[in-house]
């Protein structure tokens, strides 16, 4: 199927802030985006790395969270019900892009991040996971595969393919 994809901005944004309690900037722009975006349109969702990176580490390291799990999965629920919440606002169907492991000292939290957002789409019935997050990596599970770096914090282009493969399977 063919189809054109808009790209509409969010920075800053953490999971974190999609609560319903934050009136933090990010969140704001978030909104203000989703106005954008017409009802019945397909979107596809990509936050988190932020929140992986710094955002539930300094909780964990602040005690705020048991551990690294309790943090990844508050977090994880903030973002579902975040999205579910604006999938029924807005009629539209939600793609959930994995957060992408190119940082070297956040992978670890990045994978176990993923693992639970994609058990917890998969249990959503207003949501899909696009499943390609294993292709990130290289073949023994470890690293960033290479030919998707681009400047070693960023992720080339080259990876669309991927993404797009995983449309095909859900669109």
């Amino acid at each position: 199927r063919q189809g054109t994809l808009i790209p509409k901005l969010v920075t800053g944004l953490k999971c974190w802030h999609l609560r319903p309690s934050c009136s933090f900037y990010p969140k704001r722009n978030f909104e203000n985006v989703l106005e954008s975006i017409p009802d019945k349109a397909r979107v596809i969702f990509g936050f988190g790395e932020i929140d992986c990176r710094e955002g539930i580490l300094v909780a964990v390291a602040q005690n705020k969270y048991k551990d690294l799990a309790e943090g990844i999965s508050v977090n994880v629920e903030v973002y579902i019900e975040a999205l579910e919440e604006v999938v029924m606002a807005k009629n539209i169907t939600a793609y959930v892009h994995p957060i992408v492991p190119v940082l070297d000292p956040t992978r670890e939290t990045v994978k176990a991040f993923n693992k639970q957002l994609k058990r917890r789409v998969e249990a959503s019935k207003f949501l899909t996971f696009l499943d390609f997050f294993d292709a990130l990596l290289t073949e023994d599970g470890k690293d960033f595969n290479p030919k998707y770096a681009l400047d070693g914090t960023h992720m080339s282009p080259s990876y669309v393919h991927l993404l797009e493969e995983a449309l095909n399977k859900v669109w």
